[in-house]
């Protein structure tokens, strides 16, 4: 049998200052994160330990630090933000999924959305 644990923090509200146009990062803009992260947390479990687990205030952290740093793109924000969790969990998969909400278009859009996928390649590290 084979089971993944999941570690999410979804619906991360922040106001930052992202955008292609100058404008965007003056005036700033409404955006929202989500994060899973795989972990092992059967150990954890059986001992309610959370020294044995990723502590999800850490995840917060990250993301928060790295919403405050203006970028253009918000495929360069999840990169930077995915990169950094790495250090949290490097065995599994992480997802980093940015909205930017009420993008500046000539209609109305709802969002605007950028994900990124990584898993670890365990195969690469029996190489090296």
């Amino acid at each position: 049998m084979t089971k993944k644990d999941i570690l999410s923090l979804e619906g991360m509200h922040f106001f930052a200052y992202h955008g292609f146009y100058e404008e965007e990062r003056i005036i700033g803009g409404e955006f929202e994160v989500d994060v899973s992260i795989e972990i092992h947390a059967e150990h954890a479990s059986e001992d309610d330990a959370l020294e044995r687990t990723v502590n999800y205030e850490s995840i917060y952290q990250i993301v928060q630090e790295e919403m405050s740093v203006p970028r253009k793109l918000i495929e360069t924000l999840a990169y930077s933000i995915l990169h950094r969790l790495k250090v949290l969990s490097a065995e599994g998969e992480i997802r980093v999924k940015i909205r930017k909400l009420s993008p500046p278009l000539a209609g109305q859009v709802g969002a605007s959305a950028f994900e990124v996928i990584e898993r670890a390649d365990y195969s690469e590290k029996l190489l090296n």
